[in-house]
């Protein structure tokens, strides 16, 4: 759907991010959240988010087993 904002999209990964960490499903938490940083404006987070973010990502790639490609974390504005 074209006519949908963007911040829904970005609350939607968010929700999804959370749920996926919680379940210690890295593999999902980490697309969720890459999707999350896709869709939300770097000016939206503040430097502790942005933080907070950058190091639940970093260890998801750790963690995660079927996580190979870490060039979408490190291509995102805000790292």
């Amino acid at each position: 759907m074209a006519d949908v904002d963007p911040k829904v999209y970005a609350s939607l990964a968010d929700v999804y991010a959370q749920y996926y960490r919680r379940k210690e499903d890295y593999e999902n938490f980490y697309k969720s959240g890459l999707q999350f940083l896709a869709y939300t404006p770097d000016s939206e987070l503040n430097q502790e988010e942005k933080l907070q973010w950058s190091t639940k990502l970093g260890m998801a790639v750790l963690l995660g087993k079927k996580i190979f490609n870490i060039t979408e974390l490190v291509n995102t504005p805000f790292l």
